[in-house]
């Protein structure tokens, strides 16, 4: 994800993607959409104190009457120079963002020469790194600030560590001075590192414009190769030549493949660097990752590739942050589904259709359209920005072709790299490459809530000549969205596939094939965005971990040893904790139910004549899509349909109270599955349940 200054604005996030562009002339002196041409900032940091202090030489493009730049709270500003004389300037508390941010203000002198820069002297004091920790919850990590610590430093500019304008990207250059045993990484170049007795001083600069300079330090233990004219780095907190490797070989064959499909790649460099908290970001020119998931098997194939992507999407074209966040999506959709597509045709439907079982489970009745989305603050706006957009860009790819969509990603690179672009630049930049209209897409899939509700009303086969003819009533829910639907009939013959164009609230369509008719099904392979239905969503742990109304019901017999379990996820998702005693019949009746425990007393109230066919408990086991695993020697989760409540799941986690609290946490990893069990250091096993497709209909 992306780390983006200017969607913090309105709230500070942490995890939001960037994206690169494309160069197309020289970098230094390019044009931004800022007033700030450069900042020159040069800072000491004292690890032990938590404070930073230093300078930040500004320079402008035009001639200024006044300044008016905004720094986080905990800041003092200590003087205000332009050239060598010192000018008053006023401080104002605002409320810009959830932890506040002050505003400097000064009026410049008449005729005062701003040439050489104004040059702010400024002091903060920032929290520790377990105060990060305690705020990041799973699937939204939300850092409101910058953290110091004997662990390292992390400054991101969407903190507003150094003074900023409003908004507009600016190249900068970066001295800092750290204890002796820290590096620093930052965008763009690293030019000098020198060391002067216990203290060591740094030096980077990116003549690109960046939207904001980030500042990380740790110890760290750094590998460089040239690729080209690239340096490669993997700035790592232990000596591991093996994975360093690894990523240094990833990253290359990632930038020659993106280069090749977007444009040249826009920085001096890209780096890999090891974070101490548990959040994946990308900053122009790297990536900060927890170190847990660094080490992850699968991340150099999956969510290293999407945080390179960014530097096209995200860090060098930038979001217009009044217009909406289209950057993760594009950026998924051209990295994350680009990968399962490159698996097989089957992995890239499992895909597609995680994206819309998560809309379902997450955002449900959001008031949120995809213009709306700014920032993964909660995990229904990740639902809107991620899932629905990654399914609007795959059918607008399907309405316009390969070749032009193609071509409109290398247009949207070329023109707007280091400049902002919105959803109504993107719309313009797809019409050209394809020279369709595309303002009633636009307006459904970016501007409505929501999306559209496909059934089959009818379904009937007759003979028509030497073939058949097979007549579907398809309705939609008002409004009406205008649809291209992929329809497959299968007959004694074979399969054949069709497309049909449907507009309207109920629409007739007759399809004619020579062999007799087995079955009809609506979009199998889900390329179109639509909402499921309760019936064809599979019981999983997303459906009560976005249920905003569900609750975690835990023994009444010693409840404080379950206290982990029902504090985390309380914490990630927001649900209601009961003692198994104080969940009522009504609860059970109306609402998604996590039941905790190897002795909780709802086992027994909920477990027989409850439960649907795929899931039967025992005092000995308990029977799974008829799989049966032994309830004393593993702990084991579960989630099936309330059969009193539609869309809403009933679940287990039997065990005891040090097997819950361990599930508890490592369930936040497997929303998407029905069951999963753990056993102890075992690869957990798990599955899913299928739901019932109501778009088949079989003859």
């Amino acid at each position: 994800m992306i780390r983006s200054k200017n969607l913090a604005r309105g709230a500070i996030a942490a995890m939001i993607v960037f994206f690169m562009t494309f160069i197309v002339g020289p970098a230094t002196g390019q044009e931004t959409d800022g007033v700030i041409l450069n900042h020159s900032l040069d800072i000491s940091v004292d690890i032990k104190a938590g404070t930073i202090e230093g300078t930040d030489t500004i320079t402008y493009k035009d001639r200024l009457e006044d300044i008016d730049l905004l720094i986080r709270n905990n800041s003092e500003v200590l003087s205000v120079f332009i050239g060598g004389s010192e000018i008053n300037f006023t401080t104002i508390a605002t409320d810009a963002t959830p932890s506040g941010l002050i505003r400097i203000k000064a009026e410049l002198p008449e005729g005062v020469d701003t040439a050489k820069g104004i040059r702010i002297r400024f002091r903060s004091i920032f929290p520790s790194i377990e105060s990060a920790r305690q705020e990041i919850r799973r699937g939204v990590a939300h850092v409101r600030d910058g953290v110091i610590g004997e662990e390292g430093v992390f400054l991101p500019s969407s903190s507003f560590w150094y003074p900023q304008e409003e908004s507009g990207p600016a190249s900068f250059d970066l001295k800092v001075r750290l204890p002796a045993g820290y590096t620093s990484v930052s965008e763009g170049e690293r030019m000098s590192a020198k060391r002067d007795g216990a203290a060591i001083t740094e030096r980077w600069r990116s003549t690109r414009p960046v939207d904001g300079a980030d500042l990380v330090a740790a110890r760290f233990m750094v590998e460089k190769v040239k690729h080209g004219s690239i340096d490669i780095y993997t700035f790592f907190f232990l000596k591991d030549e093996r994975l360093s490797k690894l990523y240094i070989d990833k990253t290359k064959a990632y930038i020659d493949l993106y280069s090749e499909e977007f444009g040249p790649y826009p920085f001096e460099k890209f780096a890999v660097v090891e974070s101490f908290l548990p959040t994946g970001y990308g900053m122009p020119s790297f990536t900060l990752l927890g170190s847990s998931v660094l080490r992850l098997p699968f991340i150099p194939d999956t969510s290293l590739g999407h945080e390179i992507a960014h530097n096209w999407w995200g860090n060098s074209v930038y979001i217009d942050e009044t217009k909406g966040n289209w950057v993760e999506a594009l950026t998924t959709y051209t990295a994350d589904y680009r990968y399962e597509q490159k698996k097989s045709a089957k992995d890239a439907m499992t895909f597609r259709l995680s994206k819309l079982r998560g809309y379902k489970n997450f955002a449900s009745g959001t008031r949120l359209a995809l213009r709306d989305f700014t920032d993964a603050t909660t995990i229904e706006s990740r639902a809107v920005g991620y899932n629905k957009g990654v399914m609007v860009f795959n059918m607008l790819k399907m309405k316009i072709g390969e070749k032009a969509f193609s071509e409109g990603l290398k247009a949207l690179y070329k023109d707007y790299a280091f400049k902002k672009a919105s959803w109504a630049d993107i719309r313009s930049v797809f019409e050209k490459a394809s020279g369709k209209s595309l303002k009633r897409f636009f307006d459904e899939w970016v501007d409505s809530i929501g999306g559209p509700s496909i059934t089959i009303e009818k379904a009937v086969v007759s003979r028509a000549g030497v073939g058949y003819n097979v007549a579907i009533m398809l309705g939609q829910k008002a409004p009406a969205y205008a649809l291209t639907l992929p329809v497959l009939v299968t007959t004694e013959e074979g399969a054949i596939w069709r497309e049909v164009s449907i507009d309207t609230e109920r629409t007739e369509v007759n399809i004619e094939v020579r062999g007799r008719p087995l079955s009809i099904e609506i979009d199998p392979e889900y390329q179109v965005f639509r909402l499921l239905s309760d019936r064809e969503l599979p019981p999983s742990f997303a459906s009560i971990f976005g249920d905003k109304n569900g609750i975690i019901a835990i023994p009444d017999k010693d409840p404080e040893a379950y206290d982990d379990i029902a504090q985390l996820l309380s914490k990630d998702y927001g649900l209601a904790v009961k003692k198994a005693s104080e969940v009522t019949d009504e609860d059970l009746n109306t609402r998604s139910v996590l039941i905790v425990g190897e002795d909780n007393i709802l086992i027994e109230k909920t477990g027989r004549g409850r439960d649907n066919e795929a899931v039967v408990i025992t005092p000995e086991d308990i029977t799974v899509d008829g799989k049966t695993f032994q309830r004393k020697i593993q702990t084991i989760a579960v989630a099936t349909k309330n059969p009193l409540a539609p869309g809403r799941v009933i679940c287990y986690i039997l065990g005891d109270a040090q097997g819950a609290n361990e599930a508890g946490r490592r369930l936040r990893y497997f929303t998407e599955w029905s069951y999963v069990v753990f056993g102890g250091d075992q690869k957990p096993v798990k599955g899913m349940i299928e739901g019932k497709n109501p778009l088949r209909r079989a003859f």
